[in-house]
């Protein structure tokens, strides 16, 4: 006999990461991209949920950075690519985020935009000022 889980234990077997807190009811709910756009770091120029393409900008830069999810073909893993990897002055070479996918789509975006807010943020801490030469095209 097979063990049947109810909505509440399969929402408790879910990792955390990709899960958040909703305050108003103190439940756990699953990441959304709304979640994984949530980053003062992030201005969202267009977005298309149902066809994993969003076109954003990282702090101050002017560059749109566009990211595309799509689903791999041998496994439930959601592949990202970014048209612009960050190469700061604290960095020793441009970031590109390996491996390049998530179990999750809201989970690859938020992987895509937190491989570049990372570093923007570690070089704004150091006391460097934004420059647009920091995006570099893929």
């Amino acid at each position: 006999m097979a063990l049947e889980l109810g909505p509440l234990t399969r929402a408790r077997a879910r990792p955390n990461s990709l899960l958040r807190l909703d305050e108003s009811t103190g439940t756990r709910m699953a990441y959304t991209f709304d979640d994984a756009l949530n980053d003062s770091l992030v201005t969202v120029v267009r977005r298309d949920d149902s066809r994993g393409a969003f076109e954003v900008k990282i702090g101050l830069l002017k560059t749109i950075v566009a990211i595309d999810l799509g689903r791999s073909m041998d496994s439930n893993r959601t592949k990202y690519s970014v048209s612009h990897s960050i190469k700061t002055p604290t960095q020793i070479c441009p970031c590109r985020t390996a491996p390049p996918f998530a179990d999750q789509p809201p989970y690859a975006l938020r992987r895509a935009i937190r491989g570049l807010t990372d570093y923007y943020r570690d070089a704004i801490a150091h006391g460097h000022a934004p420059n647009e030469e920091w995006l570099v095209e893929n």
